[in-house]
């Protein structure tokens, strides 16, 4: 699976709802920490400039790291935005 969006890069114009709804769905793949996941969020600036300041091919190259399964969760919700 892939990522079918034009560029990784484009998820930081999300609105603030949909980009915490996007980590949540990520974070939740991840099987990570809630509350820290909480706290990340609360300052989407941040997370905006991260994801405007990062190559796709990065991008893909992180997330494979997951591992298979983890990647495809994490595919199947950036292809849902």
């Amino acid at each position: 699976m892939d990522y079918k969006g034009n560029s990784f890069s484009k998820l930081s114009n999300l609105n603030d709802d949909q980009l915490r709804g996007l980590i949540d769905d990520i974070s939740s793949a991840l099987g990570a920490d809630k509350s820290k996941i909480s706290a990340m969020t609360g300052d989407l600036g941040m997370v905006r400039a991260t994801l405007s300041g990062i190559s796709d091919e990065d991008a893909k190259k992180l997330i494979n790291k997951a591992g298979k399964e983890k990647a495809e969760k994490i595919y199947e919700a950036l292809n849902r935005r």
